[in-house]
């Protein structure tokens, strides 16, 4: 018997990102986005179908402003930021719609956290809403789920993948959707969904260490190989074009210096937490998220020693795709070590994490991170 339940856990989940969402809205300057100068101005100006919600919404979103000329004095190394508040507060109206706006897009990932489907034989997704409703609070998530741009309706779709993993119909749709709206983030969407099915196989046929061997040999190829890949893709009809505009970006943008191999990985774990383009960050919290990170990968070890169950290894193994990935990727492509790429897989990740610590500490855990993001944030605009 199929019946609909109510996760209280979940909605405390998004009851916090909803605060924390107003909160990150209210002391973000404005601009510090990711490509902001282009997305805005497509948003704002661009034509959208008539499915599109931005399309619904097309009367307000025509009023905003979209140019930013935000002034923030800070480097990549240095560990403070100077924001001039002049140049970087949104008008107040402008904040309070977008922040409207982005909870009223975000309302299906709520509700797929907050309610589930109950069946006897999938007593696990209760889990999987639970872990999805967590990730609303990760900080990096909250962060790129507010941005002024189209990749926020693709990151939630994006997000929903993890929910509907098991329903091949509406994960197919959900990816087709993702190609559609933003075709460089679907390509990544895209790539993950294979690999898992790969890795999958492979852990059915071989087991999980065989297939930690085959995701370190992956990762130390994509290392060797680097972004010369391009090279053949370019060769390759459905990537032909976008590999065509990758390649002449490294060579004239100065990417490849700009993104050194060794460091593109860093790059990434601090965008994916918090790292604006104007380099505005949190060297505490990037510092307590490496040490989380490390004794959680432990703990997951030692469970994955004791137990042996073959659906946490599935779990963990998830997990594992997700991280390979990312790796993966950014030694391929310097223009694709950004982590808001990524930050969809960011359930899959924590997935493994809450068989080995409650949900309630994990949730208090980010939701500490956030305090202390904001606190930075705050101190910066002083």
């Amino acid at each position: 018997m199929v019946t609909l339940r109510f996760v209280s856990y979940s909605f405390l989940c998004a009851v916090l990102f909803v605060i924390l969402s107003g909160a990150y809205r209210a002391v973000l300057p404005f601009g510090d986005e990711p490509d902001f100068d282009v997305r805005a101005q497509q948003l704002v100006l661009g034509e959208h179908s008539i499915w599109s919600p931005y399309n619904w919404f097309s009367s307000l979103y025509s009023q905003m402003q979209y140019s930013s000329f935000c002034k923030i004095e800070a480097t990549a190394t240095s560990p403070s930021a100077d924001i001039d508040e002049m140049s970087c507060t949104e008008q107040f109206e402008q904040r309070v719609i977008r922040w409207l706006l982005m909870l009223f897009l975000c309302i299906p990932l709520i509700i797929s956290s907050v309610f589930y489907l109950f069946k006897e034989e999938r007593a696990d997704d209760f889990e999987r809403n639970c872990v999805l409703a967590t990730s609303l609070v990760f900080p990096g998530v909250i962060y790129y789920l507010g941005v002024f741009s189209i990749e926020q309706l693709t990151l939630i779709t994006s997000l929903l993948c993890f929910v509907f993993w098991r329903h091949k119909t509406i994960l197919f749709c959900l990816i087709s959707i993702v190609l559609l709206l933003d075709f460089g983030n679907g390509i990544v969407v895209l790539l993950f969904v294979a690999m898992l099915i790969f890795y999958s196989y492979i852990h059915k046929q071989f087991g999980l260490k065989f297939c930690v061997y085959m995701m370190f040999g992956q990762v130390v190829l994509c290392y060797v190989i680097g972004y010369s890949i391009l090279g053949y893709t370019q060769g390759f009809a459905p990537l032909a074009e976008k590999s065509q505009s990758m390649y002449r970006l490294l060579e004239s943008g100065g990417l490849v210096e700009k993104y050194p191999v060794i460091l593109r990985p860093i790059i990434t774990y601090m965008t994916l937490i918090f790292f604006t383009p104007a380099y505005l960050k949190a060297p505490i919290v990037y510092a307590i998220f490496g040490c989380a990170c490390l004794f959680m990968g432990r703990r997951i070890y030692r469970t994955l020693q004791e137990k042996k169950v073959e659906q946490y290894e599935k779990i963990v193994l998830q997990s594992m795709v997700a991280i390979t990935l990312i790796v993966s990727f950014v030694f391929f492509f310097p223009n694709y070590a950004n982590g808001k790429y990524y930050v969809f897989l960011i359930p899959f990740i924590i997935y493994p994490l809450f068989f080995v610590v409650h949900r309630i500490r994990l949730l208090s855990f980010f939701l500490t991170m956030n305090v202390l993001i904001l606190i930075h944030v705050m101190y910066f605009s002083l």
